[in-house]
């Protein structure tokens, strides 16, 4: 068995800091089982949670649920029989779709349609071989995971849907990388048609299905550039993330498309072979970040010192909001700043039993007053 990592909180009485900790590189936290398939590992904090892991490919990666243990707030913690199942194996090997030859040290992945359905990666041998195992029963997307490098020339469709029953063994599951389609484009500020860098554009279609959670995605450079190659097919594109200081596009993305012309096209579309796309993305920039001068008044009009601000922002620069708001203390002249702030937020403030009949709202840049009852 192996600690793959461990989550735990400070003790009790320090601020509640949740730690997440990776383990899997140490030795001191692999440990193989006895005759009774009985195994003990120390030096684990107390109240935490630990996720373990196999290292042994006889037998299926554990679920999630399988694999997580809670740490007892005492000195030993017998955790629950953990039981394994016979691992199934996938095989194939990849190829050049021009030149027939192997492809080496290709990174393969089986991912499963369902949150319930395990998972596994290998890397493809000299000869272009791969042997992916340690895999539990269920539906399986196989694709391979191309660096930068290869993606730029090559593509491949993945094999979906691959059905696996407990230790089955699968043969000739075969990827041929072929140059397919190559989709280009643009990140541009709406309005002002500045580049925008730090976009990050996904996809799904042949090369990683929408039936698993893995998305194929490029992200554009200084010149707001990017590229994507994927094989012919439907395709499903969208801005999977925007940089700090603009909005991702919700619903319909923003974009043009230059198939004889530019006009508005949906998420969807139809790759042809041998026909690139370029398609362009707006994004909404939001306002500058600045800060907000606040006055707090009491009831007789004086300055509300230790007065409790909760501030949050209105409109859509909230889009990466917790949705929690945000809080701050007055000084002893009743005043107080929100800094960095962006777009429009509202305000309101508590001393004791006093506090605003309704919220203030303020623009980043703009000194506001709050007056309580």
């Amino acid at each position: 068995m192996r600690l793959s990592f461990v989550f735990f909180e400070k003790p009790q009485g320090q601020p509640s800091d949740f730690k997440y900790i990776h383990f899997g590189h140490l030795k001191y936290f692999n440990r193989a089982t006895d005759a009774n398939g009985v195994f003990r590992m120390g030096g684990l904090p107390q109240g935490g949670r630990a996720r373990m892991e196999i290292d042994d490919e006889r037998f299926a990666n554990l679920e999630y649920e399988t694999s997580e243990v809670e740490l007892a707030r005492q000195a030993q913690t017998v955790a629950k029989p953990i039981r394994l199942a016979p691992g199934a194996t996938l095989r194939g090997r990849i190829t050049n779709s021009e030149t027939g030859k192997p492809v080496a040290g290709i990174r393969v992945a089986a991912q499963g349609q369902t949150t319930s359905t395990g998972w596994g990666e290998t890397i493809s041998d000299g000869d272009g071989y791969y042997s992916l195992s340690m895999l539990s029963a269920g539906r399986y997307n196989l694709a391979l995971d191309l660096d930068d490098k290869t993606s730029a020339q090559w593509t491949v469709p993945a094999h979906e849907g691959v059905l696996v029953s407990v230790g089955s063994q699968q043969e000739n599951l075969d990827f041929k990388l072929e140059h397919g389609v190559l989709i280009t484009g643009y990140v541009v500020t709406q309005g002002t048609e500045e580049p925008v860098e730090g976009a990050m554009i996904g996809i799904y279609g042949p090369a990683h299905p929408k039936s698993s959670a893995w998305v194929q995605g490029a992200t554009s450079a200084s010149d707001g550039s990017y590229q994507l190659r994927v094989p012919a097919g439907d395709q499903y594109i969208y801005v999977s993330g925007a940089p700090e200081g603009f909005i991702r596009p919700e619903g319909q993305p923003i974009s043009t498309v230059a198939l004889g012309g530019k006009h508005s096209t949906p998420y969807e579309f139809t790759a042809q072979d041998g026909k690139n796309e370029t398609i362009d993305w707006q994004l909404t920039a939001l306002p500058p970040a600045r800060d907000v001068q606040v006055r707090v008044l009491d009831a007789n009009g004086q300055p509300a010192r230790g007065a409790q601000l909760e501030f949050s922002p209105t409109g859509e620069e909230d889009a990466g909001s917790t949705g929690e708001p945000k809080r701050q203390t007055t000084d002893a002249l009743g005043r107080a700043t929100l800094e960095n702030v962006r777009g429009s937020i509202q305000i309101w403030a508590r001393v004791g039993q006093n506090a605003t009949a309704q919220a203030k709202a303020a623009l980043g840049g703009q000194s506001v007053t709050l007056n309580l009852q």
